[in-house]
Parts: structure tokens; sequence; C-alpha cells
């Protein structure tokens, strides 16, 4: 039996299989030589399960039965030859929670004999090979609920399974043997518990020096060469006083060995905590092999090795289950797959999100990031360079197959069932994969979808290229769509000299009032059955990527409006820019550095609320539109002033003061979307950390647009909401110059 068991254990685990015992029926046929046979039922029955070394319970779901149009009939599920192939069992269905079939038999003798046979009633035992393809575990005391049907543990449900072959066989003495690669027919589950519990034994007592070829009883070898601690004697009582010697007495132990279960029992124990502790399987069999380490000794030594390295000791730690896992191996590799489909780089929007716009040299920091765009960036460049495990057989999958997966894992049928159904189940089921002791929301199609299109539709937010990130200040978010107060504060005037014995005067700082209230934006997509069915991979990646990249082109244009739209400031009811107000911060003259330095002398002659204090504002940024975008390169970019020279006009030695190198250098910020408004307008902008010039604010959960599903009835889609609600204003005038010709 050991030897048996050893070949049988050495065998692939990964691939089992599940025999089910069922009787023939009455009405067989002698033209074709054929018998009505239920294969198999929902009856509860015990098995070995090797992962526990225990006898319990199994049901297999028939509704979660995958079947052929036909199976083979084997010899007692020996598959190994075809000479053993008895015929085909035919017109399969599953009825009333069995699974039925007719048996037909070839013509070769040995079928013949065997259909004779039962029609003598000589042989009456069917059995079934299946593939499990869904397994869940009910601990005892718990309960789970699939198809609307209540089960109590301890049980190993099968939801789902492919059916292999039928066998006839002699004896149906376990209906239901688990074992591997169909080594064996039926064999009652109490004698491999019996087998394994020998196995285990048999190299226990090999790691003690019995030798490997011994086929005498183990347990007698033990017991004959095992030298047994005695027996601990018990400490003396204590006696009160007077102390009067007491002699204790002890009751002889006799020295008696490990029994097989006691043995077996000890094994698993150790096992299992070195499994559960991340312990390599050699010391568990170190520990197993010391007859004189107890369990808790063992316990002990791995959590003395655990704690110096900071791993959490008696808690419970979460674990990702066997369908999350599936779930991020899916997702991981569709998002990969859709953003390369949609060109977007990771690496690129991360850099966006650290507020780094342009490359190399020409690469600008705007001095403030985005947290939430940067935790985005980084789990995608995470995804790119280490995807989840298994991502990689999905890299390539189409649509259509992902949906089969996800209805082969829910339970559902997907053999000989067209591509369009297969996809219509997918994007109509609900969660119904049980994770544990709840439902998941991450085991549907139709939240795969949405992970994947929220990914790219984010992607796309993040690397659609705007520019006004680079001066415009994000303000905090706002709780709801209330009018927003923003209080913008004057100077404090100049201290005073204060003479002997006079009090000291209190200065009062003025203010000022902008109010202004957020508004929603968005808009509606939908992904059709029919882009699923047809692998449409744009429905998922290139649309909702250009979604995310609309919003944010909405706010970008938004932003740039209160500078073309020249708006008055509710705080003084004058425009933003004006010719005669506002220290004359609006000038008819082209772009040029003559006009840079006349807006130096404006911006930097700006005062205070008080009209008196002289606030010294730097312009940083020279905004322009595109058709300006050549001259303001140059003016920022030369060493040499552009406008002075001898016969070649910047050649001169006049050094440019605007210039690399230069305290007066600018930041070119080229946006093309001032160019549908004026292609001759220029402005320049101080940096929102010395003066507040436009601000843009979000409401709370909206920092980045949110999208939303809604699974259509009235048509064959998936319709998906993205919203984004905000509001830019211009807060002060100070800090904005504006050159038109």
């Amino acid at each position: 039996m050991p030897k048996k068991l050893n070949k049988l254990r050495r065998s692939d685990p990964s691939v089992t299989v599940i025999y089910r015992a069922a009787t023939f029926g009455d009405q067989a046929r002698e033209d074709d030589q054929s018998v009505p046979v239920t294969i198999a039922t929902e009856t509860p029955v015990e098995i070995f399960d090797w992962q526990r070394g225990a006898v319990v319970n199994e049901v297999m779901l028939m509704d979660g039965l995958e079947f052929p149009s036909q199976i083979p009939i084997v010899d007692s599920h020996d598959r190994s030859t075809v000479r053993n192939i008895l015929g085909s069992i035919r017109e399969l269905e599953v009825k009333n929670g069995s699974f039925v079939g007719r048996a037909f038999f070839s013509r070769k003798e040995s079928a013949v004999e065997t259909f004779r046979d039962i029609q003598d009633g000589h042989v009456t035992d069917f059995s079934i090979t299946a593939q499990p393809t869904n397994v869940q575990f009910v601990e005892e005391g718990e309960t789970t609920t699939v198809r609307d049907r209540n089960f109590t543990g301890p049980l190993k449900l099968v939801s789902a399974a492919r059916a292999i072959d039928g066998s006839v066989v002699a004896v149906g003495a376990d209906p239901n043997a688990k074992v591997t690669h169909a080594m064996r027919a039926y064999v009652e589950p109490n004698v491999l518990l019996e087998e394994f519990e020998m196995t285990v034994l048999r190299e226990l007592a090999i790691k003690h020096g019995m030798p490997e070829d011994h086929e005498g009883d183990v347990q007698r070898w033990l017991d004959d060469n095992v030298q047994r601690k005695p027996a601990p004697k018990p400490e003396p009582a204590p006696v009160a006083d007077p102390v009067v010697p007491v002699k204790p007495v002890v009751t002889p132990q006799p020295a008696s060995g490990p029994t097989a279960h006691d043995a077996v029992t000890r094994a698993l124990a150790i096992r299992d905590l070195c499994e559960k502790h991340g312990i390599t399987i050699e010391r568990a069999n170190a520990w197993i092999a010391d007859d004189n380490t107890t369990i808790d000794q063992v316990s002990r030594q791995i959590l003395d090795e655990l704690q110096p390295t900071g791993k959490p000791v008696g808690q419970v730690q979460p674990v990702d289950s066997a369908d999350d896992k599936f779930f991020d191996a899916i997702s991981h590799g569709l998002t990969i797959n859709c953003l390369r489909n949609a060109r977007l780089n990771p690496h690129m929007a991360l850099q966006r999100a650290r507020g780094v716009f342009g490359e190399g040299d020409q690469a600008v920091s705007s001095g403030s990031s985005d947290p939430d765009a940067i935790a985005r960036s980084q789990e995608l460049v995470q995804i790119f360079e280490k995807p989840a495990v298994g991502a990689e057989d999905f890299r390539y999958a189409s649509l259509s197959d992902i949906a089969r997966k996800f209805v082969e894992r829910a339970g559902g049928k997907t053999f000989n069932v067209p591509k369009h159904e297969i996809v219509r189940q997918a994007m109509a089921m609900q969660p119904v994969i049980r994770m544990g002791s709840a439902y998941h929301d991450r085991s549907s199609f139709t939240n795969l979808l949405l992970d994947a299109s929220n990914k790219t539709l984010l992607a796309g937010y993040d690397e659609a290229d705007v520019t006004y990130p680079l001066w415009v200040r994000t303000a905090p978010s706002a709780a709801d769509f209330k009018t927003l107060n923003r209080i913008r504060f004057g100077e404090i005037p100049d201290p005073e000299i204060v003479p002997e014995n006079a009090e000291y005067k209190e200065k009062a700082v003025s203010d000022a009032n902008e109010s202004y209230a957020i508004e929603k934006h968005g808009s509606i997509f939908s992904i059709s059955l029919e882009a699923v069915v047809n692998d449409d991979l744009n429905a998922i990646s290139r649309i909702p990527m250009m979604q995310g990249a609309a919003m944010r082109r909405k706010i970008n244009r938004s932003v740039y409006a209160i500078l073309t739209a020249n708006d008055t400031l509710v705080s003084d009811s004058i425009a933003l820019f004006h010719a005669t107000s506002h220290n004359a911060n609006l000038d008819t003259v082209a772009l040029s550095a003559t006009s840079i330095g006349t807006g130096f002398t404006v911006m930097m002659t700006q005062s205070g609320l008080d009209s008196n204090t002289i606030l010294n504002i730097m312009p940083r940024f020279l905004i322009v539109p595109a058709a300006l975008a050549a001259t303001a390169l140059t003016i920022v970019n030369s060493t040499a002033d552009p406008t002075v020279g001898g016969d070649v006009t910047g050649s001169s030695g006049v050094v440019n003061i605007y210039g690399p190198g230069q305290t007066r250098r600018l930041i070119p910020v080229v946006e093309g979307q001032l160019d549908a408004d004026s292609t001759t307008a220029w402005y320049m902008a101080a940096s929102s950390s010395q003066v507040d010039t436009v601000e843009l604010t979000f409401l709370q959960g909206e920092e980045s647009p949110s999208l939303t599903r809604e699974d259509g009835f009235e048509v064959d889609a998936i319709k998906y909401k993205i919203r984004q609600s905000f509001a830019p204003k211009a807060i002060d005038f100070r800090g904005l110059y504006q050159g038109n010709t």
C-alpha cells in the first residue's frame, strides 16, 4: 500500500478528478447494445481530502457540470489504452439534479461481454470521471449559498466541473473517490486515510533508521528500536509546619511509544504550522523526525524566528483569495493591452503628476504636484513593470475570451454556446462568485470592464497636454456646491514711530472678496454587446482615454477663458485687465523685450489695498498663443538682446535681461487655446506663491474624473458616466498683465 500511495502522491496534485457512482437502468436495448444510466447525483458522499489528510463530505452540483455531446465508456477508469474503451455515453443531460445519459457499447468482444453482464445483472455499477473547475471548502459551522442553495460545512463543494469519461466498475465501494490522474476507480476513503497515516508513520520510522525496504510492521519496529523517555516524576507536595518528611508517592508510568494516529496528528500539526508561517518543508521534516520536539516547542521556535523580522505575530493577516488573484491577473493583462492600444505612457503621466512639463532641457517644473495622480501613475508603472502573476496569460486575450472565463468561473456553461450569448451572459451576470463568507464585487465581467475603462480614462486625463497646472493655483477642494468666498487680504501698513510714553497704534488689515461656485461637467459613453463580441479594444481603451483627455481639456479651456473673457472682479466691479485702473495692467503693445519690460514695471509697482504699499511682484510666466511661440521662445532663450545689434539683429554684446541665467528669466507657456480668441494677445503671470492670480477649485472626491456604470436593459450595452465638478476664478489682478496690439 505505501508504495502505491507514494506513486499517487508524486503525481501532479493540481490535476484532480472526481469519481461518482451510479447504476444502470433496466431498459436495455439489444439492437444497439445500449442502456440508460444515471451517471451522477448531488448526493453528499465521503471522500478523502489530500489537502487536509481527512475524510470529508463532498457535493458536486449538477447544473455546474460541463459536458460534450458524448463521452467514452472506460473499463474501471483505465484510460491508458484505447483497448479499454467499451463504447460511449450519449444523450447526455442534467435532469432533476442528476446527470443522465444512455450508454452505447461497441461490437468488440470485451464490450459485448460487459453488456451481457449488465443484462444478466452481474454488473450494476457505473462511474463518471470529472475535472473540477471551481472548488470551495466550507469550514465546520459555516454556511455558504450557491445558486440559491444553502450548504453547511464541513463540506467540499464542487460548483463547476467538466465530464471526462464514464466507467464500468466492478464494485462501487466509494462512489466518489477523489484521486489524481485516474490512478484508481473506487477506493474506500477510510482505506485512503489508513494509507496516508501509514505513509506518514513509515517516513517517521525511516528518519529514525528503519531500512527503506523494511516490509514488516512499522509500528512494531518503532516500539522495538526507538528509545522512549521515562515519564516525569511528580514534584513533592508542599507540607505545612511542623515540617514532617513525607515520602512522595510515585505512580509508575509505563513507557509507551506514539501510536500511528498520534504520530500522524503530530506530523500534520507541525507541517500545518510551518506552511502557515512560511517555514520550509525541510525544517518541518526535521522537527517531525525528532520525537522529543513537541508541537508547543515548534510553535515557540517559529514565533522567536518571526518576531525579529518585523512580521506581525498573532494577528489576522489579509490574504488575496483565488478570485482576487484571478481578477488581478486579468485586470493587469487587460490594462497593459488597453494602455498600449491607446498609446498611453504611464511614465509620462507620472512626470506630469509630479508637476514636470516638457522633456529634456525644455522640461519645466510647476513647483506643485498632484498626490492622487502620482498614486495612479505609480500603480500603472507597477502594473507595466511587475504585473500580477498570470497577467501574461491575458495580455492578448480577446474580450470575448475573457467573458467566457468569467461565465465559467461563475458556474455557467460555455461549451457549444454561441459567442454572443456567452458575452450577453457575462454582461448581465451579477457577482455570484462566493469569496469567503461574502460576495465580492470584483468577480463580475462588467466590473472588470469598468476597472479597465477607469484606468485608461484617468491615464488619458493625467497625460493630457495642458498648460494650466504650470501657473494656476489649485485651491483646497470644496465640500459642496455653495458659493465660495475668497478673502484677499491686503498688506499690513508700515510700522510708525512711537514717541516716548506714546501708545502703539493698532494697524487694521484691509481685505477684498471674490466669490464663485463649483459646477458639474460630464458626459456618457457606452460599451455595446457588439463591441465586446467583435473584440473592439477601442471600446475600453481609446474611447475612455479620449473622454479623460476631453475632461482635462475642458478644465484647461475654462482656465484660459478667465484671461480671454476679461470679466469684472466682484471686489471692485472693474475688468480683470484694465487700461487705466488696476495700475494699467492692460497695454496695447506687441510682444517684445521692450514691452515685457513695461509689463515688469507695471507688476512690480502694483500697490496694496491701501494704495500706498508697493508689492514688488515679479512676473514668473510668459503666456502666449501658438502664433507668438517663436517670438516668446526667442526672447526667453537668447543670451544677447534679440532686438539690438549692428548689421545682424541680436549679434551685439548687449545682454538679454530676460534670457538664460538672468534674474528676470520667464518661463514660457505656449497655449493653443488662446489662438481661438486672439493671435496677438499675450500675458504675464506671477507665481501663485507670491500673490493670488487664478485659482481652480474641485469638489471633494472629484479632484479627478469619476466613472460610474449603469447596465443597460432596453439595449445590450453598458453605459458609463464621466463626471467632474470644478470652477476656476481670478482672485487678484495684481499678479496678471496683458499686452495686445
